[in-house]
């Protein structure tokens, strides 16, 4: 009979593991997206990168970029936050009440010497095993008026909030994140059992937007296209997935700029062009 009691524990403590591993919500949903793809519904200047050994990707930065990560979610009472990330030097997270107000903000800032994140108005502070890549496992639990952070499974620090426990938090938002900015996840969930946010993240509408930021400015997308006013030199994206550029310059010889019209057909189920060589013209 104990025996049985002992199985019987196991399979519900199990089954508890899975339902609360279901509770988490997947902010970022990159299964979706392609190495090098724009991820405008995530934020600005947003890209998926890859690491070749595993396979695992993440979201980074153009080069030569400032990225801003802003989700919406519907936050409170007690909640948790997770992210695997590599921060960069002086960006800032926010978790943003509805009311908007700076001063009730959960705010995050990294470390100018460790890069490592770190509370605004921290306390009671234990060391915690970093890891070398300074790619670390984050979790921050708030709950009423008290915020907690964990670092790779371990107690880091907390802080004092002035929110009282009603406070609805309604995005998160990240700034500064530069070119060696690297999230691998991004997870939510409200241990008051409400849903914290929809899961799905919208890709089609964001894949049809970055199409549309290519269209209306194609030196976003790495497209130089030539700087005559005329229509004529407008870009044009057609629902086949044809993308009409009439103008790039492209340098020749000794430096002479040479501008050609060219067509791109996009891949299917995927923000990525191909030129079409057979339609290739000088101007």
């Amino acid at each position: 009979m104990k025996m049985l009691k002992l199985l019987l524990f196991g399979f519900l403590f199990s089954l508890a593991q899975v339902s609360l591993a279901e509770d988490y919500v997947d902010l970022l949903n990159l299964s979706k997206y392609k190495e090098g793809d724009a991820i405008p519904a995530l934020g600005e200047n947003l890209a998926v990168g890859l690491v070749e050994k595993t396979g695992e990707k993440y979201v980074t930065v153009l080069k030569d970029s400032d990225g801003k990560l802003t989700v919406p979610a519907n936050l409170s009472g007690e909640f948790e936050i997770l992210m695997k990330m590599k921060p960069e030097g002086r960006m800032e997270i926010f978790v943003v009440p509805s009311d908007n107000e700076s001063l009730s903000k959960v705010r995050l800032t990294t470390d100018c010497c460790s890069g490592q994140l770190r509370l605004e108005g921290y306390a009671e502070v234990q060391d915690v095993a970093w890891n070398n890549s300074n790619i670390n496992d984050y979790r921050l639990l708030i709950s009423g008026s008290m915020i907690k952070l964990y670092v790779n499974g371990l107690y880091r620090e907390k802080a004092k909030l002035a929110n009282p426990a009603s406070t609805v938090y309604s995005s998160l938002l990240m700034n500064h994140t530069g070119s060696n900015f690297q999230l691998y996840e991004l997870k939510v969930r409200n241990l008051s059992g409400t849903s914290p946010i929809s899961s799905d993240n919208n890709y089609e509408t964001g894949k049809q937007a970055g199409i549309q930021q290519c269209v209306t400015n194609p030196s976003s997308c790495g497209i130089n296209v030539g700087s005559n006013s005329t229509n004529s030199c407008i870009a044009n994206y057609a629902t086949n997935g044809e993308l009409h550029i009439p103008c790039v310059n492209v340098p020749g010889a000794f430096g002479k700029i040479e501008t050609y019209d060219v067509w791109m057909q996009q891949q299917a189920g995927a923000f990525v062009f191909d030129l079409d060589l057979n339609r290739v013209q000088l101007r």
